[in-house]
């Protein structure tokens, strides 16, 4: 099971842990009992739940090369937790979906589409205060962003990317502007904002927050 969760990693959790404890004040663990589990998914990814648990699968070490960048995963599932997001999400997308008016459904789920990428780079900012208020370089978090960048490049460079996309087209082959269309409709819809925004929004927190070098 991809998903499987180890309990008996105590040295690996316990390193998320020391970082953890850095970066997160007592005002947010009065309010969530946070608790953080490593999964052996390859997904570059992590997740969280309003409730504090945080989820970080052993796949994102692929990009996380320093202790900054992964202090900056878990301090942004932590944003996740204490902003609500989950819930705020779900309370959207019944609203968008319970919707009687069939002219306006597109337009909710472009509006929740559109606020999930907002609270991704909420929680990239919330991340980027507390990594660099724990003492951290956070000019190295960028370089995650990169590297996930060059990864989508080298995706769309594939050949499974051009059998997805001509999935898209009628006859199987993909125009100029078919790619244009469908490139709007993944980012319409997309949970995340792209790499391109998030390595501009770092790099002016960068710029704005304390110079650390740990």
């Amino acid at each position: 099971d991809d998903n499987e969760v180890y309990t008996d990693w105590y040295e690996s959790e316990n390193y998320l842990y020391k970082i953890f404890d850095t970066i997160i004040s007592s005002q947010y663990r009065q309010t969530h009992p946070f608790k953080i589990f490593l999964t052996r998914s390859p997904s570059v990814n992590a997740g969280a739940l309003d409730n504090g648990f945080l989820f970080i699968n052993v796949g994102i070490f692929k990009i996380v090369r320093d202790e900054a960048s992964l202090a900056s995963v878990i301090g942004h599932e932590i944003g996740h937790a204490v902003e609500s997001h989950g819930y705020k999400r779900q309370v959207q997308r019944y609203h968008a979906l319970a919707s009687n008016n069939r002219n306006t459904v597109y337009e909710d789920l472009l509006r929740l589409y559109a606020q999930t990428r907002k609270d991704e780079l909420c929680s990239d900012t919330f991340s980027l205060v507390r990594v660099s208020k724990a003492g951290y370089d956070i000019s190295t978090v960028s370089r995650e962003f990169e590297a996930f960048e060059l990864e989508n490049i080298a995706y769309q460079n594939s050949h499974q990317y051009r059998q997805r996309m001509k999935a898209f087209t009628w006859d199987g082959n993909v125009r100029p502007q078919d790619a244009y269309y469908i490139n709007d409709y993944q980012k319409k819809f997309s949970t995340h904002p792209s790499n391109k925004d998030r390595i501009s929004v770092t790099k002016k927190m960068t710029a704005l927050l304390p110079k650390n070098n740990k």
